[in-house]
């Protein structure tokens, strides 16, 4: 059992995701829910069960604590946003991701109870308020939530992977709870790699040999749990917990997911590409 201090947040954490930048995600928003988030929706109801059993939520009549109130840090499409409402249809929800058309795409899914906005979740604390969402005050306050989590987010971070947990320990009240997901062992392009490889070693006059381009700017994205444990714990975070899912990709047929590299838009995939 974890134990809370008066002073300190919480955090749980878990395993898989990888890199792009704002505006390719806005193209992707669509191919993105009607596939890759099929599957991992699996990996957001781990986390947000994680964390609500270390902070149940609660309610205005508890009065020896204040309201549970979620950040959904890196939205995309929204699988933390509609877990987190289907096992508690009361809670307020911030929902916010730098890419344009993943808000517009969430947003309009008219969730209740849910704001969203557009804010990078590696400086979205005390920012202003979200973008064209029409708000009048900030939308990611410091210590305004009771939980936080950013789901696959922290390998797209670049070279600020760091700042993402330490914006998530901003984030959360003392005693709080927060949750980061990152694809461990192997990313959605290895079926890729595999199938060039064996591309190569069937192809006449071919040394056999496939070169993978480097997907991840330096510093490399973070792929164990050590890695983001002790991020956590440098940006502020105590009482950690892991847990790794192992999650499958369903596809219809070989050339939907072709077609899905080609045509979805998706920015890791396409790095991934130039291989």
């Amino acid at each position: 059992m974890a134990e809370f201090s008066s002073d300190e947040p919480s955090v749980t954490s878990q395993s898989r995701k990888e890199g792009g930048e704002g505006g390719s995600w806005s193209q992707a928003a669509p191919h993105y829910a009607g596939r890759l988030a099929t599957s991992t929706v699996n990996a957001a109801k781990k986390m947000v069960n994680m964390a609500l059993e270390l902070k149940p939520p609660a309610t205005p009549a508890e009065s020896s604590q204040a309201p549970s109130r979620v950040l959904d840090a890196g939205a995309g499409s929204g699988a933390i946003t509609e877990t987190v409402r289907a096992l508690d249809p009361d809670v307020p929800i911030v929902a916010v991701d730098k890419a344009p058309g993943m808000v517009e795409f969430l947003a309009r899914k008219d969730i209740a109870g849910v704001t969203t906005g557009v804010a990078d979740a590696t400086v979205m604390v005390d920012q202003g308020p979200g973008q064209g969402q029409g708000h009048d005050e900030v939308l990611v306050p410091e210590g305004g939530f009771t939980h936080a989590f950013a789901a696959l987010v922290v390998q797209f971070c670049g070279d600020r992977q760091q700042d993402l947990l330490t914006e998530l320990f901003r984030a959360v009240v003392p005693g709080g709870v927060a949750g980061a997901s990152i694809t461990r062992d192997i990313t959605i392009g290895e079926p890729w790699h595999r199938a060039c490889e064996r591309l190569l070693l069937a192809t006449p006059d071919s040394d056999g040999q496939y070169r993978r381009f480097p997907t991840h700017d330096a510093p490399p994205a973070w792929m164990s749990t050590d890695q983001v444990e002790a991020g956590m714990r440098a940006a502020g975070f105590r009482e950690i917990r892991t847990a790794s899912l192992r999650l499958e990709f369903t596809w219809p047929s070989a050339g939907d997911y072709v077609r899905f590299w080609f045509e979805g838009g998706h920015p890791g995939l396409r790095k991934e590409m130039r291989g």
